[in-house]
């Protein structure tokens, strides 16, 4: 049945209207039916009782234990060259990465207490060895997201003061700084498509900062994406740079005549 209706819901994702209406009529009530259902059916399979024999705690710790092979599969996260890297950024993004891969893979799910309960229903696995797995499982669904937040706070906060303090104030040497970009990308969906795009723009000498990506429900679902990067080789003069733009030039018209036309008050010096 859980396969059933994994398809299902598979299926009805991809038809234009349903997720929205789905997510909007039936949401109060989905909330509830998941809280009862998995109370109603994993929660009563943990064997709370059991956990009071110390043959149990260390087995499951012991067990816990086996997440750490799941570390190397960080290291084969996306490599991109980082000679295009500023000297004054915080953190390695390929290190960053690989933590982030790592942890994220030590994390145990729900199917895994199915896994367990056919185990001990087919007498496969004994109630001491099932309360271990269980008591293993926990840890690894409680500790792993908190982990993983923690790692994402750290390398999010050290990515925010590099462009709130480091890079506004000390990048900028007599009024001229680094160029930075926004790129704006809308295409269909293409299998690779994301480390594509990032690795066009690292060969071009760009490194970039942050990177996202939206994606609406459906087969024919065109993919935005937005990139914020950074070229420390080019140097622009701020003040000017970051002038707004209020009405677009005229095609026989020069810089300093629309500025006396009061229509544009953008400058973009590039060395």
């Amino acid at each position: 049945y859980l396969t059933g209706a994994f398809l299902a819901g598979l299926s009805f994702s991809q038809v234009e209207g349903v997720h929205h209406t789905f997510v909007t009529e039936a949401g109060p009530v989905m909330e509830w039916l998941l809280r009862i259902f998995f109370s109603a059916s994993i929660g009563f399979q943990v064997p709370i009782k059991m956990f009071g024999n110390k043959s149990v705690i260390a087995w499951g710790f012991a067990f816990y234990a086996s997440v750490l092979g799941k570390l190397p599969i960080g290291m084969f996260a996306p490599k991109y060259e980082d000679d295009t890297r500023p000297a004054n950024y915080p953190f390695n993004p390929f290190t960053r990465d690989v933590i982030i891969t790592s942890v994220a893979m030590t994390c145990r799910g729900e199917f895994n207490f199915i896994i367990a309960a056919f185990g001990i229903g087919n007498g496969l696995l004994d109630p001491e060895l099932y309360s271990s797995i269980i008591w293993a499982v926990l840890l690894a669904c409680i500790t792993s997201p908190i982990i993983l937040t923690l790692v994402l706070r750290h390398y999010n906060r050290l990515a925010e003061q590099y462009l709130e303090k480091q890079q506004l104030d000390t990048s900028i040497v007599e009024g001229r700084g680094p160029l930075h970009v926004n790129i704006q990308i809308r295409s269909s969906i293409v299998p690779g498509m994301q480390d594509a795009i990032k690795r066009s723009i690292n060969s071009i000498g760009l490194f970039v900062i942050d990177q996202r990506s939206w994606s609406p429900r459906g087969l024919n679902a065109i993919v935005a994406s937005e990139i914020y990067a950074i070229d420390s080789k080019t140097s622009i003069n701020v003040e000017k740079a970051v002038r707004r733009v209020s009405v677009p030039m005229k095609d026989d018209e020069s810089l300093e005549e629309a500025k006396e036309d009061g229509r544009a008050s953008f400058a973009l010096d590039l060395e």
